[in-house]
């Protein structure tokens, strides 16, 4: 699993007429190492959740996450989606517009107060705002890896009370 370069999931919910018939998932891995790019790809729809695939799903999230956030320590920019992007300085977000995408908007680490992830979609909040700044869909590659990188780089951000700090 250390090869795999790139992972791709998806659950989506399915009803019949109002009635739950299963979570159709998708597991799609990439490698690259060779001269071609090899992927291997699972799809079924299940009644019940399958916890061994998604702690498989989240031990090759944690692989590829330690290797993005060592490209980041080294060049201080690591690609999380094609609208997300780490920096030293934040994260970078090209939000959707009419036509395209809008200009890039830098969100500082120390901006974020909170992220969750709703029907698929993950949502990013900063302060001052009651709407989240920015909205990926969690369906896109290497979502879930750039998920426990943030998770990390926040976790390392200074907590509110050693930021304030009284005399």
């Amino acid at each position: 699993w250390d090869q795999v370069d790139s992972l791709t999931w998806s659950a989506i919910r399915q009803y019949v007429k109002g009635a739950y018939v299963g979570t159709h998932l998708s597991l799609t891995l990439a490698a690259t190492g060779g001269p071609r790019l090899v992927k291997l790809r699972y799809a079924r729809t299940l009644r019940h959740p399958d916890l061994e695939l998604e702690q498989l799903r989240d031990r090759i999230s944690e692989q590829i996450a330690t290797r993005m956030q060592q490209e980041y320590a080294r060049t201080g920019s690591v690609a999380w989606t094609p609208h997300l992007r780490f920096l030293r300085e934040g994260l970078e977000y090209r939000a959707a517009s009419l036509i395209g995408r809008r200009a890039p908007v830098l969100i500082p680490y120390s901006q974020i107060y909170g992220y969750d992830a709703n029907a698929g979609i993950f949502n990013l909040w900063i302060h001052g705002r009651k709407k989240p700044l920015a909205r990926e869909n969690v369906n896109v590659p290497n979502f879930f890896p750039g998920y426990f990188l943030l998770v990390r780089l926040l976790d390392r951000r200074p907590s509110e009370a050693e930021t304030h700090v009284t005399s």
